[in-house]
């Protein structure tokens, strides 16, 4: 007696797996003596299957491309204590730049909790890393939910213990797909002789309709260490 045929299209590499037709049914009936041979016989999946994310929301919040960009540059380098960037001693005056900033804080998209902080907060810093190494520049990326059309969005930054403060306004950065959050950019200029040993304390803040929401490293602000 002749082996049962199967309706089933094989799936060739590179191509989708066709849809059941009854028509296939009838002229598979009407056929003799085949044989059936099931992929997973030959070592092959006898799925395939394709996860597909929205380009809309969070695909973009994405710590390792964020890092791996930054590092390529070759100038900067992630610690393996607590995935902070740090400079690398790069070319300057002297052939070697003396001093740099390093975060005293993991960066907090690396956190597991991050989407749900920004959610809830409102606002959260993203990363922050040393910009230009000729200068003592920190720039920091920050995440808005975006729950109304106009935002203010700025850094508040003290370097003696918060006897006195500034407010450093972030800029909007421009996305494609404007989803669930916001991005913005900011950058902290360090006054020239800042001391080696010396701290920048700061915490981000999302302002709409007088209202505040911030982002303060769950109380303890984050803080950034000039170090040599």
């Amino acid at each position: 007696m002749a082996e049962p045929i199967s309706c089933l299209k094989r799936k060739i590499s590179g191509e989708e797996t066709g849809t059941f037709d009854p028509q296939n049914v009838q002229n598979a009936n009407n056929t003799n003596d085949k044989s059936v041979t099931f992929a997973d016989v030959l070592g092959k999946q006898l799925v395939s299957v394709k996860h597909i994310t929205p380009t809309s929301s969070y695909e973009d919040v994405n710590i390792a491309f964020i890092r791996s960009k930054i590092c390529s540059r070759k100038i900067y380098e992630v610690t393996d204590d607590n995935n902070n960037i740090i400079p690398r001693r790069c070319p300057g005056e002297n052939g070697l730049s003396k001093t740099y900033l390093k975060c005293c804080f993991p960066q907090p998209a690396s956190s597991p909790d991050f989407l749900e902080r920004m959610r809830t907060q409102m606002v959260c810093l993203e990363n922050a890393y040393m910009g230009d190494s000729s200068n003592l520049e920190l720039i920091g990326l920050i995440r808005v939910r975006n729950i109304s059309y106009e935002k203010e969005v700025f850094a508040r930054y003290s370097i003696d213990h918060w006897i006195h403060f500034q407010d450093c306004m972030a800029a909007h950065l421009l996305q494609t797909n404007r989803g669930e959050f916001d991005k913005f950019i900011f950058k902290l200029v360090l006054p020239k002789g800042f001391y080696v040993g010396g701290t920048v304390e700061f915490a981000v803040c999302f302002k709409k309709n007088g209202q505040e929401y911030w982002d303060n490293n769950r109380g303890n602000n984050f803080t950034v260490k000039c170090c040599e």
